[in-house]
Parts: structure tokens; sequence; C-alpha cells
């Protein structure tokens, strides 16, 4: 009987002094029967999911979107260079032909002057090709596989002018390079729609191209 008195008085102690203190007092009250606990883990799985894949998602979509405008970039950087090779610019091209034509003329002298053969170009609007004189001081054709050979002028590109020491010859368009380099002075004209160049050669052997029409002379300059 005495033990129990005492137990009891104890346990009043211990919750006077659990209300007088204030550290105790601000304890949250906290029921841990078994119907709590199962109320608690079905707020818990009740709970929305974390938002991570919502962002990733977000960024996955972002980076998606920019992705997407690098490649129409590039798409329309493709087109426009496309559109450069399939139309380059006109005077580029006629340019393009007329050192060609420079080169060949040039290349047709040096040729002329080592093998101690004559070599002729005659031309039209649409092309131009070399010959070699033969043994029986016959003109023979240089065919394909020479550097000399015939060449077809692109579309749009014509001859359009010819001149020898300033004057249009009546015959057809003919040139003659001989082995002791001497030769008169010519131009030969060269037109892209609006564009035009001039391959222009003086008495010396000097050919080089011009823009415009050559002046044909002893100095071979541009007019």
């Amino acid at each position: 009987m005495a033990r129990e008195i005492f137990d009891c008085d104890c346990d009043r102690m211990s919750r006077r002094v659990e209300r007088n203190d204030p550290r105790v007092a601000q304890r949250p009250f906290r029921v841990t029967t078994p119907q709590a606990t199962a109320i608690a883990h079905q707020r818990i799985a009740i709970r929305p999911a974390p938002t991570k894949d919502r962002t990733d998602f977000g960024r996955r979509l972002g980076f998606t979107l920019i992705e997407m405008l690098v490649v129409l970039m590039i798409i329309g950087l493709f087109i426009g260079l496309v559109s450069t090779l399939t139309r380059p610019d006109e005077r580029a091209v006629l340019r393009l032909e007329a050192d060609r034509l420079s080169q060949l003329l040039n290349f047709a002298a040096t040729e002329a002057q080592l093998t101690g053969k004559s070599i002729a170009w005659t031309g039209d609007e649409s092309g131009y090709r070399f010959w070699r004189s033969g043994e029986d001081a016959g003109w023979l054709e240089i065919r394909d596989g020479e550097p000399l050979r015939a060449r077809i002028l692109p579309q749009g590109v014509s001859v359009s002018d010819f001149r020898v020491e300033n004057m249009r010859p009546q015959g057809g368009m003919r040139l003659e390079f001989t082995p002791q380099g001497a030769s008169l002075a010519f131009a030969v004209g060269m037109s892209l729609g609006a564009e035009r160049y001039s391959v222009v050669g003086s008495p010396v052997g000097d050919v080089r191209v011009v823009p415009g029409e050559g002046k044909v002379d002893g100095d071979a300059g541009p007019r």
C-alpha cells in the first residue's frame, strides 16, 4: 500500500514538473496509437510526387526547341549556299572564263615557240578551238585529251567582240601564234548579261584580262 502511494506521488510530481518546465511545455503532443500511424502513412502516400521530373521535362523541352532553332538556321544557310552555287554572280563567272581563255592563249604562244609549229585559235559566239600546223603545211584541230582542246562556253557566256589592230576582220575569228613569237595586237571580247571582259594581247606576247572593252594597241591596256 505504501509502495502504491509513493508511486502515485512521484507521478504527480513528474506531471507538475512537466507543466512548469517551458522546454517540456513546448514539446508537440504526439499520438502514437496504431490508428494515428496508419493515417500518417496514408498522408505520405497521397502527397504529390516531387517536381524534379517536371523540371527535367521542362529542361528537355527547352533544349529541344533550341536544337530546332539551330537546325532551322543551318537549313537557311544551306539554302543560301546552294542558291549561290546554282546561280553564281555573273561577273565572277565571266571573269573565270576570260581568265581561262587568257591562260590558254598564253599556253598556245609558248607551245608554238617551243615546238617550232604554229598554233592557231578560232572562235565563234558559243566557243573556240585550237589548231596545230601539220607536216604538209595544213592545219589539224587539237583534239580532246590535250590542254588546247575545244571549249564550249557556259550558257549565257559568249564571244561578243573580236578585233585585230583595232579592226574587225571580215572573216571569222582567228589568231595565229608563230614560233618567232611576234603577233598582232588583238582583243577578244566576252559578255554575260550586262558584264563585259576582254582578253587583250600585245605584239610582244603579253596577254591579259581587262574589264570592259580592251583597247587594242601596243600597250594592250584598258580603255
